[in-house]
């Protein structure tokens, strides 16, 4: 069943309005070359921040080759989901869900995680950033990119259905770039996330 663009946006404004219920999650659209269409999320940096921590260039390029939804995982613990819109077999658009938290970051865990790694000028509004973006368990965020799909293709699809993205092996892929050029590895907690992932693929209860 393909729908149109008019009712996959009436669909996905259906979406958000039940995410605000409980856990509420921004929402981006992209045009098939990478520009940023729509969003519901008033943090509109959060669109430099993710196009700079890698996640935003592995997407461009998923989207070259796959149809299927995909997992990022971003600098910093965040999480990404992205659903690929097509019409006639060629890309519409790109919906972006997050980014979001998938453990409570207390302020003493974000000094520890950022110190050192963050200039002293913007600590404060990265701190600010960080605390206002929801915190969702995985097996909840995953779910959530499985009713996005559903949103756009009336298909039903499995955890396994969803594509990951691969552990970056470029030094580009493990950092936040801000105008000062300050970089943060991620390895690590990239590392975690694919733990956790397969946690949740394989029914651990504690991921629910």
């Amino acid at each position: 069943m393909y729908f149109t663009s008019e009712q996959i946006d009436e669909r996905l404004q259906f979406f958000s309005e039940l995410m605000s219920y409980n856990a509420p999650c921004f929402l981006w659209t992209y045009s098939p070359e990478g520009d940023l269409l729509s969003t519901n999320c008033p943090k509109t940096v959060l669109n430099r921040f993710f196009q700079n921590c890698g996640c935003y260039q592995y997407m461009m390029e998923h989207s070259k080759v796959s149809k299927s939804p995909l997992l990022m995982s971003g600098a910093m613990g965040l999480l990404w989901g992205a659903v690929f819109e097509h019409q006639n077999d060629q890309l519409e658009r790109i919906h972006v869900l997050g980014p979001v938290h998938t453990q409570t970051i207390d302020n003493v865990n974000l000094e520890q995680v950022i110190w050192g790694k963050i200039d002293v000028h913007w600590k404060p509004k990265y701190k600010k950033i960080m605390e206002m973006l929801p915190v969702i368990s995985m097996a909840m965020f995953t779910h959530r990119i499985m009713m996005m799909q559903y949103c756009l293709t009336n298909e039903r699809i499995l955890l396994s259905d969803i594509a990951m993205q691969n552990e970056p092996d470029d030094a580009s892929l493990l950092a936040i770039e801000h105008d000062e050029g300050v970089y943060a590895d991620r390895t690590q907690v990239h590392m975690a996330q694919r733990a956790m992932l397969n946690m949740v693929r394989n029914g651990d209860s504690n991921y629910h």
